[in-house]
């Protein structure tokens, strides 16, 4: 299921450095890994009580370490 859902993040975001969306030099497999790091971490806060606010603080965070050139 993990794996699967990383293939399809690294596709998605494929289509997106070929439309523009991403630096040419993006790597799309090591974006998806992120993402699904971050999204699994923020689960864990999630579960061990850590508040919205600061969850939210998180996902808002998380855009920063992007590359955006």
């Amino acid at each position: 299921m993990a794996r699967r859902r990383l293939r399809k993040r690294a596709r998605a975001l494929r289509t997106g450095r070929a439309e523009g969306d991403l630096p040419p030099g993006a790597d799309p497999a090591l974006l998806a890994r992120h993402v699904t790091t971050q999204a699994f971490g923020i689960a864990v806060q999630a579960a061990n009580g850590i508040g919205r606010h600061e969850l939210q603080a998180m996902a808002d965070a998380a855009p920063r370490a992007w590359p955006l050139t």
